[in-house]
């Protein structure tokens, strides 16, 4: 499948096969900071971005309350010179402002941030299982170390979009 630009600048945003600096830490922040080093600016920017889409949720109910008060308000006949800046305003952010800051926000959460952080959280704990001694195995199963990778990289990509989203 070949794929678009739009969609190629968004997937070499973060780079999910950079190693990481050392051994996972011991304690619940340090261990978010450690598998999500190198991810910080993306997340940032979506954050950003989603929060600006909040805002034009509100500016978009202001200009609609806004639009109807002035139909409302005056005469068919002159509406349009009337309210010329609201009408023009009211286009910008509807038709231009509204949908570029979704679709960024989207294309960031989607594309850019959560597949790479699964997978930058993924490579990150494989590699450091990979490299333990066969003692490091004796004592649990195969399995149950993939399975926890897996619920580990789930949770931490889980409380990266959630927290963006709550922003």
């Amino acid at each position: 499948m070949k794929l678009g630009a739009p969609t190629r600048w968004f997937l070499g945003l973060i780079d999910y096969r950079r190693l990481a600096e050392g051994p996972p830490p011991k304690t619940l922040g340090r261990f978010f900071l450690w598998a999500l080093k190198g991810s910080w600016p993306p997340v940032i920017l979506a954050t950003v971005l989603f929060a600006v889409g909040g805002l034009l949720e509100s500016v978009t109910m202001w200009l609609l309350g806004k639009v109807i008060d002035a139909t409302a308000a005056g005469p068919g006949a002159g509406f349009w010179a009337d309210n010329r800046g609201l009408a023009v305003t009211a286009i910008l952010v509807l038709l231009v402002l509204r949908p570029l800051s979704f679709g960024l926000a989207g294309g960031f959460q989607s594309i850019a941030v959560m597949p790479n952080l699964f997978g930058q959280v993924m490579s990150r704990l494989n590699r450091h299982t990979l490299g333990q001694s066969v003692s490091f195995f004796d004592d649990d199963f195969a399995g149950r170390i993939a399975q926890k990778q897996m619920q580990a990289a789930n949770g931490i990509v889980s409380v990266v979009q959630e927290t963006v989203n709550a922003i």
